[in-house]
């Protein structure tokens, strides 16, 4: 005989979507065969599922099932697999609509199964119908935009409509960089809302991307976009200066210079040449403000000029002027070239050997240097310095007259005065010239529309990871979210609407001593700052971590317990340890500290676990804390004990702490 149909679609029981049919879209009816016959016919009726429940649609009783199955359809295989009934695949009938089946889209009906058995003399019908509804396929597609996208931040919106209006439950995007492999660096998961857009700040010149929008109605019908592919293009603004990382207490230490905008304030008769700034006869530029105010360098300074010798004659010269009143003269006189400093109606002079076809100038606190090379490959051909009678003064405005054909110009605290020098931007440097690259900014970086900041970026090896946007006046960060036995890179970009070219950190291997409670905030751009950084390392001990996941098990007619399986999997264990270090031999702790760590027990700001194998756990302290002091000690050291359990996913999590941010001097 046959039982009863279970496990049948479209049923307003089978899930979400599963009750939910288009009118255009064909029929498809499926279900589970129960009992221990094998099924010779079936029929289907639909009615509306209204007080009147009106037939729309019987298939009458069709027996063509044996054509396909001679011995009759078996709701399970011969290794005791289940095998759905599907209508009208399983009696080998066409594809048909709903709509040929009387079906309009935007109503409600409600299914009725027969099942025939014994040569079609014996039925059992379905006593509770299968209840479903009609609606229109929803339409999405993504708004169009140009390809290739040529700024650092895009928005993307999604048009969605569906004939009887059904609001959406949900909208999902998913944004995947695209290299050897299909990598998705951004997951939004799940989001209640109706508002289709998103926004990611971030590309890359020259990468490629792919974007694609999901979304589920109401009723639970789930359509997307498909993956839309997309590359980006343009012109990276130059930068200069210096990015470094080192190993710091629990976290990776970066920090790089000032960035600073110095732009030209005047220019006539100059151009870039094979790398250089040529000036003609008469020609000047002058730079006169730094980041939009009066230029400022104070004494103590070093300059530096390079340039070629074909700028120095009797009727022209290369000239250099500080501040108005300081001028590096390249003179000719009776056919002898010289290096002439004035200050105060002060001259003095450096003889340029014939041979020379470059020269470095250096103007010191109390000297000036002077390095001769060959035209050639800056073969090095001599040097020479002077001590100067003046008293350095900051430096206010800095021009270069013509004619001359300028290498570089360079202005720093402390520069290691050598020959074949090649200045780089440090943290010392107050400018540095940039021809090569032909600009006349010689800042780290040209900010004309005044909105640059920093985006600071990680590299493994293995992907590069946008850790956050911070303004220019920042100079420096600890990340907490590098896993030990990782060597980490890091790159800097100055930011508008379009990334400059990135400045990069030497390799930095990430080792932690012992373990790290973080405590932290979020952001508004979901970026966690620590508030608190709690370092256990003596006496520690973590006991046995369980995933908790503890399926049940039931037992059947078999010898054997039947396997159910459990989702948990979120991790819990105690960690015991002294609530401080020793440092430099000594131990030493105190009741604030004390109460701090009890506090963590109410704390509402999102908690860290760090270990030493390279695991990152997202936590919620899950029992009492408790301390033990020491009483038999002199030092009464206090241990403490601290039960957690894994709350979320920190597999992407970027953990931060800013000097702006609360326990930065902690």
């Amino acid at each position: 005989m046959l039982n009863q149909p279970t496990n049948i679609v479209p049923s307003s029981f089978a899930g979400a979507g599963a009750g939910v049919v288009a009118a255009a879209s064909n029929v498809y009816v499926s279900w589970q065969v129960n009992g221990n016959s094998p099924m010779t016919s079936v029929k289907i009726d639909v009615y509306t599922n209204d007080a009147t429940s009106t037939l729309v649609h019987t298939t009458g009783a069709v027996s063509t099932i044996t054509t396909e199955y001679p011995n009759g359809f078996n709701g399970k295989d011969e290794k005791g697999n289940v095998v759905y009934f599907e209508y009208p695949a399983s009696i080998g009938g066409s594809a048909v609509t709903w709509s040929t089946w009387g079906l309009t889209d935007g109503n409600e009906y409600k299914l009725k199964i027969t099942q025939y058995w014994n040569n079609n003399t014996e039925s059992v019908e379905q006593y509770a119908e299968s209840v479903f509804i009609t609606r229109s396929l929803p339409s999405l597609s993504l708004a169009s935009f140009t390809n290739p996208v040529d700024t650092v931040s895009k928005t993307f919106t999604a048009t969605y409509t569906q004939t009887q209006n059904d609001a959406l439950d949900w909208v999902r995007w998913q944004f995947a960089a695209i290299g050897d492999d299909f990598n998705i660096i951004d997951d939004t998961g799940e989001i209640n809302t109706g508002v289709l857009s998103y926004t990611y700040d971030g590309l890359l010149n020259g990468g490629n991307y792919a974007i694609k929008c999901t979304v589920s109605t109401q009723n639970g019908v789930v359509v997307n976009t498909g993956w839309q592919t997309f590359s980006v293009e343009y012109t990276e603004s130059t930068t200069q200066g210096e990015i470094t990382a080192q190993c710091g207490d629990g976290c990776a230490y970066v920090s790089w210079g000032q960035a600073t905008n110095i732009p030209a304030t005047s220019a006539s008769g100059s151009s870039f040449a094979y790398g250089y700034l040529s000036l003609i006869l008469g020609g000047t530029v002058e730079w006169t403000t730094v980041d939009g105010s009066a230029m400022d360098i104070p004494s103590g300074w070093t300059f530096g000029w390079r340039a070629y010798t074909n700028g120095i004659g009797e009727t022209n010269y290369s000239k250099v002027v500080l501040s108005n009143d300081i001028e590096i003269w390249g003179v000719e006189d009776n056919g002898v070239k010289k290096i002439a400093f004035l200050n105060a109606g002060v001259r003095e002079e450096i003889t340029v050997p014939d041979s020379a076809g470059v020269i470095d100038v250096y103007l010191t606190p109390t000297k000036a240097i002077a390095y001769f090379y060959a035209d050639s490959g800056m073969e090095y051909i001599s040097g020479a310095e002077i001590n100067l009678s003046y008293t350095q003064s900051a430096i206010s405005s800095v021009l270069l007259r013509g004619m001359q054909n300028c290498i570089f110009i360079v202005a720093s605290s402390q520069i290691n005065v050598q020959p074949n020098l090649t200045p780089t931007w440090n943290g010392n440097t107050y400018f540095l010239s940039s021809f090569s690259e032909e600009t006349l900014n010689i800042g780290t970086y040209s900010d004309t529309a005044g909105t640059f900041s920093h985006a600071i970026y990680r590299g493994d090896g293995n992907q590069l990871v946008k850790l956050v946007n911070i303004p220019t006046s920042i100079t420096a960060m600890r990340d907490y979210s590098t896993r030990a036995q990782t060597q980490y890179y890091y790159e800097m970009f100055y930011s508008d609407s379009v990334y400059s070219v990135p400045v990069i950190s030497e390799g930095v291997c990430q080792r932690t001593r012992g373990y790290y409670l973080l405590e932290t905030t979020e952001d508004e751009n979901g970026v966690y700052h620590v508030l608190n950084a709690y370092r256990f390392n003596n006496k520690l001990n973590v006991s046995g971590i369980s995933n908790n996941n503890n399926p049940n098990f039931l037992a059947t007619f078999t010898p054997y317990r039947v396997r159910q399986q459990s989702s948990r999997m979120g991790k819990t264990g105690t960690l015991t340890a002294l609530i401080s270090n020793f440092e430099n031999g000594v131990y030493s702790d105190n009741t604030a500290l004390m109460n701090k760590l009890y506090n963590l027990s109410i704390t509402e700001h999102t908690l860290f676990l760090k270990d030493m194998k390279g695991d990152i756990y997202k936590i919620g302290i899950s029992g009492a804390i408790t301390q033990t002091v020491n009483t038999k000690s002199r030092l009464q050291e206090v241990t403490i004990s601290i039960p957690f359990e894994e709350i979320g996913d920190a597999s992407d999590a970027v953990i931060i702490q800013l000097p702006t941010d609360e326990g930065w001097n902690a």
